[in-house]
């Protein structure tokens, strides 16, 4: 048997001489595709004047005629084996799906091509195109992709996580996370925000930067704020401060980021007419809002939206 280093770079290589009789050909490479034609000017990109041998496939020829052969790219080892006129298949390739000991991968194009990867069953790899190939069971669409793998379902578009499912067994009991728009924990029955700022945790209560002449209340919640699953914020709290009844800054400036401020001002009130509701402002400044009633505590606890 004789080893052949087909290359990418032009001209092409020989791999079969004039009257040398019959020989079985292989591609030995894993993932890329090699092309022969009758003379060293064979071309990847003029399909009329070549024949794409895939990745792991075999072909016989009779020596009637010279064969040459060029790599889509890098260099290829391809295997020759004289006076062989039959030979057994390890790979599989049809119309558009591919299958070796890498797995199966299905284009939209009769042969792989940049960008026309459909479908894959595979660990995560780079195909003979240039193609990102994710690890499980994966469906592209552009630049949009799910796969299904050991840790659930992930959906991808253009590099950045959109959704997923995800099955987490770390900790004492097993979670299972879906990740979306809302940022949603499902676990057990209880349905619970995942943190903006850390996708891959549940939310937890943040509590709210205090402006100065506030003080929390022993016994009471302190003033803390957390993003629910539909999207809402929650806000709860009971602080004092000097008797006041104009509008007050009760947090520091910007105290609530950006996925917590609402689009216009909300009011989140209390459970008593001589206590002071908060207003929330857009630019994330929390305010005690008395009404004009003169106050000395500022008690909250309510939803409000963030789109509206």
């Amino acid at each position: 048997m004789e080893t052949i280093q087909v290359r990418s770079s032009y001209p092409g290589t020989q791999i079969v001489e004039l009257g040398e009789g019959p020989v079985l050909i292989q591609n030995g490479d894993i993932t890329t595709t090699i092309y022969l034609g009758d003379d060293n000017t064979v071309n990847v990109n003029n399909p009329s004047q070549n024949v794409p041998l895939t990745a792991q496939s075999f072909v016989v020829f009779d020596g009637t005629r010279e064969v040459w052969a060029i790599a889509a790219s890098g260099t290829v080892l391809v295997y020759k084996l004289p006076s062989s006129l039959s030979f057994f298949q390890s790979g599989i390739t049809g119309n558009q799906f591919f299958i070796n000991k890498l797995g199966l991968f299905v284009y939209s194009t009769p042969l792989p091509s940049l960008g026309a990867l459909e479908f894959s069953i595979s660990p995560a790899l780079v195909d003979s195109v240039g193609n990102a190939v994710f690890p499980g069971i994966s469906a592209y669409s552009g630049v949009t992709r799910a796969a299904l793998n050991g840790t659930g379902l992930d959906i991808n578009s253009n590099g950045h996580d959109i959704g997923g499912l995800f099955y987490d067994t770390a900790g004492s009991s097993p979670l299972l996370y879906l990740h979306a728009t809302a940022f949603a924990q499902l676990c057990s029955d209880t349905i619970t925000a995942i943190n903006p700022a850390s996708p891959d945790n549940a939310e937890p209560w943040h509590t709210l930067s205090l402006a100065a002449g506030w003080s929390t209340v022993a016994g009471q919640p302190i003033p803390s704020y957390r993003l629910l699953p539909d999207g809402n914020v929650q806000l709860t709290g009971v602080v004092t401060h000097a008797a006041f009844s104009a509008t007050t800054a009760l947090s520091t400036a910007g105290a609530l980021p950006a996925a917590y401020r609402p689009s216009t001002i909300m009011v989140v009130n209390g459970n008593s007419l001589t206590e002071s509701p908060a207003e929330v402002t857009v630019s994330g400044l929390v305010n005690a809002f008395p009404g004009g009633t003169s106050c000395t505590t500022c008690r909250f606890n309510g939803i409000y939206p963030t789109n509206l």
